[in-house]
């Protein structure tokens, strides 16, 4: 019987040490400061647009909510009547705050489309 209570008590303090392990843990990284949005570096996302994908708008309006504080959004297409640029556009209007442009080329130096689009917004 003596050896239960001997586990037992080592089965307890082993969980009282975890528990506050975790909380020194909790209370030190509530006590580290931010960084405030002046520090992190403005960004820029390109995003190609070929055609309508499966959940496109879904997709991009995810870039428009962003939480982060400084960037801005370049939508690549090689034609103005591309379906996937009128999705675009609707979402430049629902989210006028954002910084946004919309590129377009016709650099057809690449296989790929949306690469093309890629390269085109590079530039």
């Amino acid at each position: 019987m003596n050896l239960f209570y001997l586990f037992a008590l080592v089965a307890v303090g082993g969980l009282l040490y975890s528990l506050v392990s975790l909380v020194i843990a909790r209370q030190r990284l509530a006590q580290k400061a931010l960084p405030q949005a002046e520090q992190y570096p403005g960004v820029s996302i390109l995003k190609p647009l070929k055609g309508l994908d499966d959940r496109l708008e879904e997709n991009l309006r995810s870039f428009f909510e962003l939480s982060y504080p400084k960037y801005e959004l370049l939508f690549g297409g090689s034609d103005a009547s591309d379906p996937a640029v009128a999705v675009v556009r609707n979402l430049f209007e629902e989210f006028p705050a954002v910084p946004t442009r919309l590129v377009f080329g016709k650099n057809e130096s690449l296989y790929n489309p949306k690469v093309n689009n890629l390269q085109n917004m590079y530039a």
